[in-house]
Formats: structure tokens, sequence, C-alpha cells
């Protein structure tokens, strides 16, 4: 995927019945590495539909239901836009300059995001949906790389969804870390 170039930011479309802002309704590779690479920049697909010369939102999902390579690539696309979501915690965390409890939401704002589009697949004590509430010297013990003792806390329920692209690129993931 390291072949995909984006522009660096695309024009929004224009309105519904202009014609510069022609949406496009036939699949092309073009159009769909265009979606993935915009996708690997962590775009929403709400917005990459908006842009000209992508396609509406209800093309976009009949593109996914149809073709399979173009939906094995979005679901990789989608693991590693979450992936960099988990790293931005990291980030967050070794941030000297922000303030304490801005730190705290913005690190629990992405750990939440993450524990619900992967649940599982990050795990910490402290990335569960419903976190413990952390006093401001638990979270710098954290912060500084020192484990606070952590809540007894019950696994996860995790539903299974059958024939789920985004599951599969997660187990092949898991493998290929021996996890």
């Amino acid at each position: 995927m390291s072949d995909i170039q984006v522009t660096p930011e695309a024009k929004p479309r224009a309105p519904a019945g202009n014609a510069r802002g022609k949406r496009v309704s036939t699949y092309s590779e073009k159009t769909a590495k265009l979606i993935i690479g915009h996708v690997l920049d962590g775009k929403s697909v709400r917005k990459i539909v908006t842009m000209e010369g992508m396609p509406a939102i209800e093309t976009f999902y009949k593109w996914l239901k149809k073709n399979d390579d173009f939906r094995q690539r979005y679901a990789e696309a989608k693991f590693i836009q979450v992936a960099n979501r988990f790293d931005e915690v990291i980030d967050l965390a070794d941030d000297k300059d922000l303030e304490l409890d801005l730190k705290r939401e913005m690190i629990k704002a992405r750990q939440w995001l993450v524990g619900r589009l992967l649940p599982g697949t990050f795990q910490h004590p402290y990335m569960s949906l419903e976190a413990p509430r952390l006093t401001n010297g638990e979270f710098a013990k954290l912060v500084n790389g020192e484990e606070p003792a952590a809540p007894a806390q019950t696994e996860p329920e995790v539903t299974v969804i059958e024939n789920d692209p985004l599951a599969d690129a997660m187990t092949d993931w898991r493998r290929e870390k021996g996890r």
C-alpha cells in the first residue's frame, strides 16, 4: 500500500446538481486507491465521500459489498487507522507540554475509540470502554511508566461476526505478531 498517493487536501465536492461536483458511480481502481489513501491518512468515510471526484456514500458501500479486493484493502486500512490512534495515545502520554487534565481527556477519547473499533486487540487495564477513574497521582504514575494497581475487571464480552473482513485482518495481524 506504499504506492498510494493522496493529494495534500482534496477539494470539497460542489453542491449536488452542480456540473463541477459530479459524483463517481462506476468502480475504478484509481478512485478505490484514493479512498484507501484517505482512510490511511485518518479521514472518515463520511468526510471522504464529500470530496470532489468521490462516490456518494451509498455507492461507496455498494462497492464495498460487491468488490472483495476493495473490501479487504479497506479493512486493512481501517485497522492501520485504528492502530495509528493507539500510537497517538503513546505520543500524548509522552508529551510533557500538555496539561495533565487535557492529556487525560485526549488519551481517554482515543482509548475509547480504539476499544470500540478493535475490542480485545490493544488491551490494557485502562483501555476498557468504562475506564476506571484515576486520580491525578495515579495518572501521573501511568504516564511516567509506573504501573498503578489495576482494578479488578471482568473480560469484555466479544461478539463474533461471521465473514467480517476487519476481524479477519486483525486475526492475521495477531498471528504475524505472535499474539
